[in-house]
């Protein structure tokens, strides 16, 4: 049972020694003189010693015992902690994750990874009582060196490299706050469990994570990459008539129904290639999103499992445009051919986008198969710099240095950037709601369509929409001050 007691103390000093009086001040009997405090029985620390500190100043007596007897009524109705000073920051760790049963597949995967990568090789041996806001601090900086040449090789940064070595990327300060919100919820858990008396990561700041928005791939953006190979920023998103020419370029893939979708709708990819063939109504043209496909939540490359939508709002039934419910049926009757053709052998995986064998897309190897697009489109594209029939120079644009103008024979080709500057797939997502703005869309619609919790979500994201809104909204308060507007 805890214990305090009340005492007066002042700031007078000793003459002689300079060192304040404290609660044997000789005027402390004065009426005026001095002010009350409180000593209390605090629960002892992580590392099990008795600590008393000194709560004050109050004005009365009275003030000083009222607020030391809430104290003591708080602390003596608490529940212990149970330190277990053999447990393990790495031991607790995997325990923490077998009790998070309602963990979605995605975010278990995610978080199995933070703790094989960075919490256990940096600090799994640690005891979880022993853990306070410096060692998760140096483990933070250590990560930020990953993937710098020049970085001192301490001993926390080597086990670090040695648990990443198929991955030397450097860390982004985005993730960095991912993997720190996996620390923070286990550490959470931990109180909860009155493991530890305090989550020792509650205050640490990191650097400030934004999202970054996406930019429009704009003439003179365009004109930048072709001249450095360089993206002005990790998001970017082709104008429409960009967006027609790469679906153009793309006719006759297999999955050139799953790019339109993506394109014209914004699914994301598991949203995309997790479509259950029975969700998808050609006949009155909709398709409702009700499951994702996500890789196994127990191996980063693992094969692809369903699991529920990102959030609630991503539940929701979509509208298809005449060209979409064309390019869609056409795929469907390529895959009951091949149904038909294997037999036995075709694997009905259930959904409507599939392997040619009929099993389910692997995320990974889609997101793979539209940087090959890419790739094709924005840095394959040569001018044939052979000669015609009539001696004359072909200069025809050409892909993979084939000119079957001459035959199909080859030439020798100068490369060049005049193809399609490049996207990233959830790019098309992007690209998505930005042409849903431009057309007139209100943004509640396009914030429903693309499954956004918040539409608050959608108008950060999306506020460097297409230029010619923003002209738009320009030439109408120009208009107005110079009174042209329509009545």
């Amino acid at each position: 049972m805890a214990q305090g007691q009340v005492f007066k103390r002042c700031g007078c000093r000793n003459p002689q020694t300079g060192k304040q009086y404290g609660k044997h001040c000789p005027k402390l009997a004065r009426r005026s003189h001095g002010s009350y405090w409180y000593r209390y029985d605090a629960p002892a620390g992580p590392d099990g010693k008795r600590r008393r500190p000194a709560v004050g100043p109050f004005r009365t007596q009275g003030d000083a015992e009222a607020d030391l007897a809430e104290t003591l009524n708080r602390i003596n109705r608490a529940p212990s902690v149970d330190i277990d000073r053999s447990l393990t920051f790495g031991t607790y760790l995997d325990d923490w994750l077998a009790s998070k049963r309602g963990l979605k597949a995605t975010t278990r995967a995610a978080a199995r990874e933070h703790l094989a990568l960075y919490f256990k090789p940096g600090l799994g041996h640690l005891r979880l009582a022993d853990l306070r806001d410096r060692d998760f601090e140096q483990l933070y900086q250590a990560m930020r060196q990953l993937g710098s040449p020049t970085a001192e090789r301490s001993e926390l940064l080597r086990r670090l490299l040695a648990a990443r070595a198929r991955d030397p990327r450097p860390l982004s300060p985005q993730r960095i706050a991912r993997i720190h919100a996996t620390a923070r919820s286990a550490l959470n858990t931990a109180v909860k469990r009155r493991k530890i008396p305090y989550n020792p990561i509650e205050y640490i700041e990191l650097e400030h994570a934004s999202a970054a928005k996406p930019l429009v791939w704009l003439p003179e953006r365009v004109a930048y990459w072709r001249r450095t190979g360089r993206r002005p920023s990790p998001v970017m998103v082709w104008t429409p008539e960009q967006a027609n020419q790469f679906l153009g370029f793309v006719a006759d893939d297999d999955l050139y129904a799953l790019w339109r979708l993506i394109t014209y709708r914004g699914l994301r990819r598991g949203e995309a290639i997790g479509l259950p063939d029975y969700d998808v109504d050609l006949d009155n043209a909709l398709l409702d999103i009700r499951e994702t496909l996500v890789r196994a939540a127990d191996t980063i490359d693992g094969p692809p499992g369903p699991d529920d939508p990102k959030s609630e709002a991503g539940v929701r039934t979509l509208g298809l445009d005449t060209g979409t419910v064309d390019a869609l049926r056409g795929y469907r009757c390529r895959q009951a051919e091949r149904r038909l053709a294997l037999g036995p052998a075709w694997a009905d995986s259930g959904r409507f986008f599939t392997q040619p064998d009929g099993a389910a897309l692997n995320p990974a190897w889609v997101t793979q198969r539209f940087g090959y697009l890419i790739d094709r489109a924005a840095r394959r594209r040569t001018r044939c710099t052979g000669t015609t029939d009539d001696d004359e120079q072909c200069r025809r644009v050409v892909i993979g240095g084939r000119c079957h103008h001459h035959g199909g024979g080859r030439h020798p080709d100068r490369a060049v950037r005049d193809g399609l500057p490049p996207v990233r797939l959830h790019d098309l997502r992007h690209g998505s709601a930005t042409y849903a703005l431009k057309a007139g869309i209100p943004t509640k619609v396009v914030s429903d369509d693309l499954g956004h919790a918040r539409t608050q979500t959608t108008e950060n994201l999306y506020t460097s929409v297409l230029p010619e809104l923003k002209q738009a909204s320009a030439d109408a308060v120009a208009a107005t001050i110079h009174g042209t507007a329509p009545a």
